[in-house]
């Protein structure tokens, strides 16, 4: 199966490793290494509805690169969980997000469409982090996984902001939190701009500690889109936010 480019990688349980990329025409596929790479059931299907065109933020147009993470959540003593969030669309065209569920294990049973992110706005870029807190007296902790994507700020049109939520138990519609101010995207002239915005770090300082999640993403805020060009825009800086736990 020929997966074009912007492929995505997770380790699961073990030395499995999970891999997820796009057909090129609407369609992701997740793969598993396990000594060798995954037959027949393998590769999954996870959806046909992946769509990552062009995002209209009030006439500013920003293209979007590769619009769909996973991570692998442990399992309290049996199978964990690959959680895949990625880009699609409505009817209207308005750019939203959807998750989908695969177990981990030889099967790898997956479910699409468990929750969906759609505030009436565009979504884009997302990013996903995983952390383990203590659930005495069980002997398995509590996974939180959570979820930051870029938001079109809903009175003005032009601007995003970064939003999170907890996904780990996610289903239907999910709400998402403020995390910054509204910043007005300066792509450059073809629409590049935070293309590949997609890294949620994680921090803890012992294991029975609260995590904490950090948001890294294209910064342009500091006095408006001066200057684009076909290769480069300005301002454009890498900023970070600080989202926490819960």
């Amino acid at each position: 199966m020929n997966m074009p480019g912007h492929p995505r990688l997770v380790a699961g349980s073990g030395t499995t490793v999970y891999l997820l990329g796009s057909n090129g025409n609407g369609s992701l596929f997740l793969q598993r290494y396990a000594s060798g790479w995954g037959t027949s059931p393998w590769p999954k299907l996870i959806t046909n509805q992946f769509f990552a065109a062009t995002v209209s933020l009030g006439g500013i147009n920003v293209l979007r690169a590769a619009q769909y993470e996973l991570v692998w959540v442990s399992g309290k003593g049996g199978p964990g969980t690959v959680l895949i969030v990625y880009a699609a669309k409505t009817a209207s065209g308005r750019a939203i997000l959807k998750g989908a569920r695969c177990t981990d294990n030889s099967i790898g049973g997956c479910t699409d469409n468990v929750f969906t992110i759609d505030p009436g706005v565009n979504v884009f870029s997302p990013a996903l982090g995983v952390a383990y807190v203590p659930a005495p007296p069980s002997p398995f902790p509590n996974a939180i996984v959570k979820g930051s994507w870029l938001q079109q700020h809903a009175t003005a049109p032009s601007f995003v902001e970064v939003f999170s939520a907890n996904l780990q138990s996610a289903s239907g519609s999910v709400t998402g939190r403020n995390e910054t101010e509204a910043e007005l995207p300066c792509p450059t002239t073809r629409g590049y701009w935070g293309e590949y915005d997609a890294h949620l770090g994680v921090y803890q300082s012992s294991s029975g500690a609260n995590p904490a999640f950090y948001r890294s993403f294209t910064d342009s805020t500091d006095s408006g889109c001066t200057l684009s060009f076909q290769h480069t825009s300005e301002p454009v800086q890498v900023a970070s936010t600080f989202i926490p736990y819960p």
